[in-house]
């Protein structure tokens, strides 16, 4: 048998013009793509177009493995007959069909070797129809089609239903040929004043005792054959969907969180609590973060403080509770000396919180109700102006 690779037709490329281009299945590469049969231009933007060949199809002896030994047991007539390959696909594209289907039939066919023998042979034939001298396709008798359903309706409802999964994630369409339709065959009868033309039957069927059979309607457990397998990898496809989308989120949560801590320490902290939980959220990784709440943080209250010159002694002191504290510092906006005041107030209950604070600090113009100052919220020989 000779390799694969010799056997490839290769057309005339530079004749194809760009409006009887087809795309090959096998394009992964300039090699693969000339063992096909097909052109290469790695120059092409259209990547589907990147490995092409010219529409239709060609006749030419079959020297693939898949379906040797069904070609060289059955209709034995047709033995050396040429057979037809779609161009998009070529050898190396038909035999990886013919190998995926294959393995359907032998998975979902097991009880029923008749059908399952049947069904093998049918897959080769009229995927890799024979040809007459003049390259057009010989056609199989519309009762061959008709006898697989009223023989092999169960088997074969099930390998369709799977077999149009496949090919519509693959993205398989042959020229010559498609999954069983009987409406496209002819009967025998239809050939008898056609001259050098025939259709074939397979040999597979009494078609006197089929004879005048037709398709028995399918029932709904033949439906529910068909829609099951659909119906498992659609819920299959939505859970990984619902997981991805969980994943995600979690994710992107834990970058706002890391991108939050950033924005604190870029703007500025505005207390002590929004400092820890900056710099916490920017060094601590994914794992600790979860284990780690800020909010959980107390707050202390400050009751009271001392501000020291360079020599070291104290300028004055800072007593909340004795209603001792700082002045308003120069340049220090009415709005933020209004915040430290309520900061200072006698009552811890009634002063200012945290969330208030940053609150204010990113909204300054707006109006809000800040309680008058009195003069029991300050000491009379509290020192005033300069910084702090």
């Amino acid at each position: 048998m000779c390799p694969l690779e010799t056997r490839a037709i290769q057309p005339n490329c530079s004749a194809i013009t760009h409006d009887k281009k087809v795309g090959c299945v096998i394009n992964n590469n300039a090699t693969l793509c000339h063992l096909t049969g097909c052109c290469w231009n790695a120059s092409e933007r259209n990547e589907t177009l990147r490995c092409y060949t010219k529409g239709g199809g060609v006749c030419m002896p079959y020297h693939g493995k898949v379906c040797s030994n069904s070609l060289n047991t059955t209709l034995h007539a047709y033995r050396t007959t040429p057979r037809f390959f779609d161009n998009k696909f070529g050898l190396l594209g038909t035999e990886k069909f013919l190998l995926m289907v294959t393995k359907v039939i032998n998975d979902f066919v097991t009880e029923d070797e008749k059908c399952r023998y049947i069904l093998l042979n049918m897959l080769c034939q009229y995927t890799l129809q024979p040809c007459y001298q003049d390259n057009t396709i010989i056609e199989y008798c519309k009762e061959d089609c008709q006898a697989i359903f009223t023989e092999c309706s169960g088997s074969l409802n099930q390998v369709i239903g799977a077999v149009k999964f496949l090919v519509q994630s693959e993205g398989i369409d042959f020229t010559h040929t498609a999954l069983p339709d009987c409406n496209r065959h002819r009967n025998a009868d239809y050939f008898k004043d056609k001259p050098g033309k025939t259709c074939i039957q397979t040999g597979f069927f009494d078609y006197e005792a089929l004879q005048g059979t037709s398709p028995p309607p399918r029932t709904d457990d033949d439906r529910l054959e068909i829609i099951i397998p659909f119906m498992v990898v659609g819920i299959f496809a939505i859970v990984v969907i619902i997981i991805i989308l969980i994943l995600w989120r979690r994710k992107q949560k834990q970058r706002d969180a890391v991108d939050n801590g950033f924005a604190v320490i870029k703007k500025g902290s505005i207390t002590m609590r929004d400092r820890l939980r900056a710099e916490s959220l920017k060094s601590l990784d994914s794992r600790l973060l979860r284990l780690y709440d800020p909010n959980k943080l107390r707050q202390y209250p400050l009751d009271h403080g001392e501000k020291f010159n360079e020599s070291g002694g104290c300028e004055f002191p800072l007593n909340v509770h004795k209603g001792i504290h700082l002045g308003k510092p120069d340049n220090c906006p009415d709005f933020v000396y209004a915040i430290m005041k309520e900061c200072w107030l006698k009552d811890p209950e009634k002063r200012i919180k945290f969330r208030e604070v940053i609150k204010r600090l990113q909204d300054p113009d707006h109006d809000y109700d800040v309680p008058p100052s009195t003069d029991d919220e300050e000491s009379p020989g509290k020192p005033r102006g300069g910084n702090y």
